[in-house]
């Protein structure tokens, strides 16, 4: 019996070290999602988005929709929840990269034109998109996709 309580002692006194780390771990983890989310938070995420939908329609439309989805989030739980996510998901180290990257002048610069890259793009994905589906519906054979140029 004595045996047995040395054992689960030594077992128990060993495995201490490896809970501290953890635990710090996961405060460095939830110190950096934290970070990422002053660099990037997850509200100005949401409503580039939105505004990049509402541009789709009608303008006198777009207002309506964007106050209806800012109405309809819970931006808190939202951001929450996103923390949690990259504490949960990201790696010490990960998450510091994402820091440092996005932390950037650079990255703040392709964040910024990112919408307007998406923008010039999405019609043109739409275009392909129906495309496919009207060569789909009426059994069009499609033409071979053109190479892209460089």
């Amino acid at each position: 019996m004595l045996r047995f309580f040395l054992s689960a002692f030594v077992v128990f006194a060993m495995s201490v070290p490896a809970f501290a780390q953890d635990d710090m771990d996961v405060t460095k983890r939830r110190e950096l999602a934290l970070e990422m989310h002053k660099i990037r938070p997850a509200r100005e995420q949401v409503s580039e988005a939105v505004n990049q939908v509402a541009r789709n329609l009608p303008p006198a439309d777009q207002e309506r929709f964007i106050a209806m989805v800012d109405k309809a989030f819970d931006y808190e739980a939202l951001e929450k929840m996103s923390v949690d996510t990259m504490v949960a998901l990201f790696t010490t180290a990960e998450l510091q990269a994402m820091v440092d990257y996005f932390g950037s002048p650079e990255a703040k610069a392709v964040a910024k034109k990112l919408p307007i890259y998406q923008e010039k793009l999405q019609p043109e994905i739409i275009r392909m998109l129906d495309q496919a589906l009207a060569d789909e519906r009426f059994g069009n054979t499609p033409a071979p996709a053109a190479p892209a140029s460089e």
